[in-house]
């Protein structure tokens, strides 16, 4: 097994895509879980320069998704949020755990102190991950979201740094 974290190419578009439709990804997407691939490419092309984003690639195949995006506006440029999907397939596998650790080293690296996500109140997957990186719970966003088309919660969890 050859996997690897890199950063995006545009033509990851596709892949991207294709994971983001897969059977226990697509329910636990917050953004429009309709995206079509050539509004992916889109945002990969016109990201920001405060927007980072790497693949998880395992022998030549794109399994997951990490971004870090931070605000730059000068009282929020402490703060980034980080978006992660990983490939069914692929899960507890610890592909999103060297995601993870890309996006937090690079956070770092950004002195940006404090990391933000928002996860669906029943991916217990995903909140048992960012608690291994030292998430906290930080409120719940009640019917917040619509899945599988009923109201959902959402939960806030943050990570302060370490290094402040």
């Amino acid at each position: 097994m050859s996997l690897r974290i890199r950063d995006i190419k545009i033509e990851d578009y596709k892949e991207i895509g294709k994971i983001r439709k897969m059977p226990g990804v697509i329910e636990n997407i917050l953004s429009n879980k309709y995206e079509e691939e050539e509004l992916i490419k889109e945002k990969i092309i016109n990201r920001g320069k405060n927007q980072y984003w790497y693949v998880a690639e395992e022998n030549g195949k794109v399994i997951g998704l990490g971004i870090l995006m931070n605000h730059g506006n000068l009282r929020k440029k402490h703060v980034g949020v980080i978006t992660l999907m990983v490939n069914s397939d692929n899960q507890n596998k610890g592909v999103g755990s060297l995601l993870m650790d890309k996006l937090i080293n690079l956070s770092e690296s950004l002195n940006i102190i404090r990391l933000e996500l928002c996860v669906f109140r029943d991916n217990y997957k995903a909140i048992n991950l960012y608690k291994k990186f030292g998430f906290k719970e930080e409120g719940i966003k009640v019917k917040s979201a619509l899945k599988n088309g009923e109201y959902a919660d959402e939960i806030m969890m943050a990570r302060i740094s370490l290094y402040i």
